[in-house]
């Protein structure tokens, strides 16, 4: 066997394991990513919110909050708030 030959053939291994190497990082980030999206759907089932936030429901938010804003506003006048 030849230098050349020895070189190639050493390439040849080394690109495959280069190769196998980045398949399983693929695989395992994958993994880690699916995870994480499993636990925030989890969570956003938990708090009863809606899984992909639409205008809609956006709007509904935004009301709620403008509303408890409006509310605090109106304990702060009130007559009986010592402050």
């Amino acid at each position: 066997m030849t230098a050349v030959e020895v070189i190639v053939l050493v390439a040849a291994i080394l690109w495959i394991v280069v190769v196998v190497a980045a398949l399983f990082v693929g695989i395992r980030v994958t993994l880690k990513l699916r995870a994480r999206r499993r636990r925030i759907k989890r969570l956003l089932y938990v708090l009863r919110l809606p899984s992909p936030l639409v205008p809609g429901s956006m709007n509904e938010i935004t009301k709620i909050i403008v509303s408890s804003v409006k509310m605090a506003r109106a304990e702060r006048r009130s007559p009986h708030w010592n402050g």
